[in-house]
């Protein structure tokens, strides 16, 4: 953490409610770092439905849909359990 706000890709302040907490926020720097490192990947990825049929590519729509529903649904039970053990503990 220390190096990526020393390098100015991250700011890190106190949280407005708990002062014992630390808020780290990305600036414009660390995000188009990232970005930049994740282009190839993500050129990659969005090129991997080439070839799918209309009916493969609807299939593997849904799929990730429900993926995504189940990691909204799973961070909402995160959310509102927050002070509780988390998963695994």
């Amino acid at each position: 953490m220390n190096r990526l706000v020393s390098e100015g890709h991250m700011t890190c302040g106190p949280h407005p409610d708990d002062r014992r907490r630390q808020v780290l926020d990305v600036t414009a720097s660390g995000f188009g770092h990232v970005m930049g490192e994740l282009a190839p990947l993500l050129g990659l990825v969005f090129g991997a439905a080439d070839g799918l049929t209309e009916a493969e590519g609807a299939g593997a729509e849904r799929y990730l849909q429900n993926v995504a529903s189940a990691y909204r649904h799973y961070l909402e039970q995160d959310a509102s359990s927050e002070g509780s053990p988390g998963p695994g503990t």
